[in-house]
């Protein structure tokens, strides 16, 4: 049991006197009550307290009196959570997932409120002075299964419903996934058109107030795949699934779509609509309004809107056009993004003031100038330009606020202009995962790493199979030195992307920072194809371990595996990589020197090096001054 006296430290600032009244008033009440039941206070802590008991009953009757006690004047408003199962001793503490679930329960709840799991609530014996509530299935921070919670009732006890509840996690009542059309058209290429539309209805339903509706990028990571919907919905933590299937010939256009809950596969609402393609914003509009209305009981979702989906261009062919481009840029690829390009700037000349398109083009741009795939001082500046119109055009697409944020963040090297964009983005629509994993990129960059972490924890919620949001966590997680937490991460992400070579770069980085060149070594030591644009960063990162190892020789062979890599990346020049293997050396001219080409370059990759705890001993050097000078970027890591 967890119960946590909210509101303290804020009382702490307003009264400090009545705020350690309260506090003592809760602690002798436990001290006085917990042995009537049983049970045994493991500690206390700040102003809450964990406590254990040997029946899940006893430590209910326990949890009530002491709620009806610190109800009497001067009221103390404390919450309390409970779970049952087995837990781990030391000298001083218990641990497991038994007490994380509690301790997740416990920041659900309320003043004067009782919450427990389903697994306490089974173990609860025959008695009649002990009625509950169910409250439905939660989504708790860092557990992997959904948890059903329940609220004690009695007269003297606050009995709260389920959208009361706010903590860590989040009711999967008000969830919903969006899965990709299948696509029922004779030309297989038609593929773009049934992808397309399912993600437009999902961008539409996930602006719904209330409603998470999970990412693209995991939604649509079950494409092919016969699975069962309750698994999915267990999977991605949601109560509802819409899935179905297009049909496009010609100028017609038949698109069938289910609502189907993951409890019990129970299908909310089937319908087919026969339309022509002239009519394909309405469809959208229909279907999301029925989704709504359907989760309107079932999920407690309110939406007083007519409409959802205003059409954002009357030309089907430009639409088209941009739908088509989607399909490639989704496909997140160097030369998928080239193809995309062309397919944007189709859709503008169509219809110059669709704002969409525009959008997507910026994003584009900026990936590419940020990989140096294309040269940063052509990608960036066109990036700005057509974000810029996007804004103009229409004023809340998220996506192109946030593109302006990378083009501040990674050309302009403007923190403080990124984050005004990045706020913009998030006033539109704070659920967009575009918008979650931008900005935790951008935190990251600018050295503050638990609040990049709590962002990307929040697009994994929205997101939980995104392999960006899980490897920036990963990285901030390392950059603030948690490198315990940042490998489990890598293991979870080697379960979930089994076959992606990118997960040994990260494992032998995290070891680098952390000072491990064996294990670091050890890790690097996974073959990658010289095509592979992360081949580079695996010969630096290698020769980086080789000389915290002292390796002299093999150290040497990495720096010479860079220099002859130099004419395949005429765009970067390899400056920065050239100056990670200074660093290993303590070559300070060499390092300095290669920066400073960088900067002149406007290298995407300079907004890194003013906050990675990699490059701090850097800043021992006075000759660094003048390079920070350059960037005027403020750098924590100097502090």
């Amino acid at each position: 049991m967890f119960a946590d006296m909210m509101g303290y430290s804020r009382l702490m600032d307003e009264d400090e006197e009545l705020a350690l009244a309260m506090r003592r008033k809760m602690e002798t009440s436990l001290q006085n009550l917990i042995p009537q039941f049983q049970g045994t206070i493991i500690q206390f802590y700040g102003d809450g307290a964990m406590c254990t008991f040997s029946e899940a009953g006893r430590a209910l009757h326990c949890a009530a009196k002491l709620q009806q006690i610190l109800r009497i004047d001067p009221e103390v408003p404390v919450r309390i959570g409970l779970h049952i199962g087995e837990i781990a001793y030391d000298d001083r503490n218990i641990y497991g997932e038994t007490v994380n679930i509690a301790a997740r329960i416990e920041s659900f709840g309320l003043p004067g409120a009782i919450l427990f799991s389903k697994q306490l609530a089974k173990n609860l014996p025959d008695d009649t002075s002990l009625t509950v509530k169910n409250l439905g299935p939660f989504k708790l921070k860092n557990i992997e299964e959904p948890i059903e919670l329940f609220a004690l009732k009695a007269p003297h006890l606050l009995v709260p419903n389920a959208k009361q509840l706010a903590g860590k996690g989040h009711s999967l009542k008000n969830s919903l996934a969006v899965l990709p059309f299948v696509n029922m058209s004779s030309d297989p290429e038609n593929e773009y058109f049934s992808d397309g539309i399912a993600e437009e209805i999902l961008n539409v339903v996930s602006k719904v107030e209330n409603l998470k509706v999970t990412a693209r990028t995991s939604s649509f990571s079950y494409k092919g795949r016969n699975e069962d919907i309750r698994q999915i919905g267990k999977e991605l933590g949601v109560a509802a699934v819409l899935e179905g299937s297009v049909r496009k010939s010609g100028q017609r256009v038949r698109i069938t779509a289910q609502l189907i809950s993951t409890e019990d596969g129970y299908h909310l609402f089937s319908e087919t609509y026969d339309r022509t393609l002239d009519d394909i914003f309405a469809i959208q509009d229909e279907i999301a309004l029925k989704i709504t209305d359907q989760l309107k009981e079932r999920l407690g979702i309110e939406s007083k809107k007519k409409h959802l989906v205003e059409a954002p261009t009357l030309n089907m062919d430009a639409y088209n056009a941009y739908l088509r481009g989607l399909f490639h840029w989704n496909q997140y690829s160097p030369q998928e993004a080239q193809i995309a390009m062309g397919l944007f700037q189709q859709a503008i000349d169509l219809d110059p003031n669709f704002a969409k398109p525009y959008a997507i083009l910026s994003f584009c741009l900026a990936f590419l100038g940020g990989t140096t795939e294309m040269e940063p001082k052509k990608a960036f500046p066109v990036a700005r330009e057509s974000a810029l119109r996007a804004v103009k055009l229409d004023p809340q697409l998220a996506e192109a606020h946030c593109a302006l944020g990378l083009v501040r963040m990674f050309f302009d090297w403007d923190f403080e202009g990124a984050e005004m964009y990045f706020e913009k983005a998030a006033g539109i629509n704070e659920k967009n995962s575009n918008y979650l994993v931008t900005y935790g990129l951008f935190l990251v960059a600018a050295g503050r790493f638990p609040q990049a972490i709590q962002t990307l924890e929040k697009a994994l919620e929205i997101d939980p199979i995104s392999f960006l949001a899980h490897a920036y966590l990963a990285e901030a997680l390392a950059m603030s030195a948690d490198f315990e937490s940042a490998l489990k991460l890598i293991e979870k992400m080697e379960g979930l992307f089994p076959h992606h070579v990118f997960m040994a770069l990260m494992k032998g980085n995290i070891y680098l920072l952390k000072g491990d060149y064996e294990k670091a070594q050890e890790a690097l030591k996974k073959k990658i194809e010289m095509e592979l644009p992360i081949f580079k960063d695996f010969v630096v990162a290698r020769g980086i371990a080789a000389a915290g190892l002292g390796d002299t020789e093999r150290y040497l062979k990495c720096k010479k595996r860079i220099e002859s890599l130099v004419p395949d990346y005429p765009q970067s020049d390899l400056n920065i990589h050239r100056a990670m293997l200074a660093v290993a050396d303590d070559d300070m001219g060499t390092m300095l020197d290669n920066l400073n080409q960088a900067v002149e370059k406007r290298l995407p990759g300079m907004v890194f090096v003013v906050n990675h705890p990699y490059w701090k001993k850097i800043y021992r050097d006075e000759r660094s001054k003048a390079l920070l000078e350059k960037i005027k970027m403020k750098g924590r890591q100097i502090e």
